[in-house]
């Protein structure tokens, strides 16, 4: 049995394998010959959630797969009542072939081993998102042919924003070179101001400032925008935040062949005047590549 809670989870080359699957499950889509038989998977949200759970149900329901849904776990399961996430996996492991889990306690995957059933981590607060990252990498060797070696600029909350904490790895580990545009958060004007940077723990990154974007912009092959979490801020209501903004102005600096990714939702950091861009991948085609991605990960976990 094999978990997907972190991107780790999956060696270079079973990406590469999953990679084949999607292409297949594309090139399928939408007929669909494999009906599986006596399985059945449950979808447990604790957190908000339009792209992730309803492309993990969509991808169920095309593979014939039935669903448990809950989409608010946090207040309408036995969480609300004390119990623990062990015996929340133990028991939701007996009614299920396959757990797709989102819960904003990051401390929640270290729990998943009691599951007797596959899990997906499906967002761990702050933590990660990895079934993101495999859709992110997709979409960048669908849209440029291949991910080594790119020229990789990620702006926005770097510090809350779980996909990115994902996708940095593995971009890492395909030689690219990266580079970080951090928001930055203004609690109060007596206060010095907070970087919303990326924790330590995912590595070192080269930092620019938010004035000197555009500077960089003409060799950049990815560009990753990101929302800044601002739920994940006490001080949000009261608080100015200053990030980089794509628009039509900002935009024209890209190169033709840039791709423009955003794992949404986005808020003011992409102006929609540039969604009709062809470099703009945000919404057709990473949305759509993040069903055909869950489709070919549950493929490959219940090996079906």
């Amino acid at each position: 049995m094999k978990n997907f809670l972190k991107i780790e989870d999956f060696s270079k080359e079973e990406i590469d394998l999953i990679f084949e699957k999607i292409d297949k499950v594309k090139k399928d889509y939408p007929s669909n010959k494999n009906q599986q038989n006596n399985l059945s998977a449950i979808t447990f949200f604790s957190e908000p959630s339009t792209r992730t759970r309803f492309s993990f149900e969509r991808a169920l329901s095309y593979l014939k797969i039935p669903v448990i849904s809950s989409s608010d776990a946090s207040g309408s399961s036995s969480l609300k009542k004390g119990e623990s996430f062990k015996d929340t996996f133990r028991t939701l492991s007996q009614y299920s072939d396959l757990i797709v889990f989102r819960h904003f306690d990051e401390k929640w995957v270290e729990y998943a081993k009691y599951s007797r059933v596959p899990v997906i981590n499906a967002g761990n607060g702050s933590g990660e998102h990895p079934t993101q990252a495999l859709l992110d990498l997709y979409t960048i060797k669908s849209e440029l042919g291949n991910i080594e070696n790119k020229n990789v600029l990620i702006c926005g909350d770097l510090k809350l924003g779980r996909t990115v904490h994902s996708l940095i790895k593995v971009l890492a580990q395909n030689n690219c070179k990266i580079l970080t545009c951090p928001s930055i958060l203004y609690k109060h004007e007596s206060l010095p101001p907070i970087s919303l940077d990326l924790p330590s723990s995912y590595g070192f990154y080269p930092s620019i400032k938010i004035n000197e974007v555009e500077d960089y912009l003409e060799d950049i092959d990815i560009l990753y925008m990101t929302r800044t979490q601002k739920e994940r801020i006490d001080e949000y209501n009261t608080a100015f935040f200053d990030f980089f903004k794509l628009d039509n102005r900002t935009i024209n600096k890209l190169k033709d062949k840039c791709v423009i990714l955003h794992p949404l939702p986005r808020n003011e950091e992409i102006s929609e005047e540039v969604d009709d861009d062809p470099r703009s991948a945000y919404h057709e085609r990473q949305i759509k590549n993040g069903l055909y991605t869950r489709i070919a990960l549950i493929q490959y976990l219940l090996q079906c």
